[in-house]
């Protein structure tokens, strides 16, 4: 036989068919795991993201809390009222002398 029995098949990334049908191609094996990395790092990224996601809930669920008391609080607080003081309320001070 010739050159055309020889003849192999190639497929569209230049493999030839047998070692695609195999999974031999080491470009393929090779995207394969980049495919499965990115995968990985996806999915950890997913979860990072989740995560923060939850942190961010816990702590604006916090905030409002805290805005809730602060409100209700500052609302329920007395009118200060002026300042006045008693007779019986002024501190005796021992007298040091004779300046005053």
């Amino acid at each position: 036989m010739g050159a055309e029995g020889q003849r192999i098949l190639y497929d569209r990334s230049g493999a030839s068919s047998s070692r695609s049908r195999r999974g031999e191609d080491p470009r393929i094996a090779q995207m394969q795991r980049e495919m499965e990395e990115q995968q990985r790092a996806l999915a950890e990224q997913q979860r990072a993201l989740e995560e923060q996601r939850k942190k961010d809930e816990e702590t604006r669920a916090r905030l409002e809390e805290m805005e809730r008391i602060l409100s209700a609080g500052i609302r329920n607080q007395p009118q200060p009222q002026p300042y006045v003081l008693h007779p019986e309320q002024t501190p005796q001070v021992p007298h040091m002398g004779g300046y005053f």
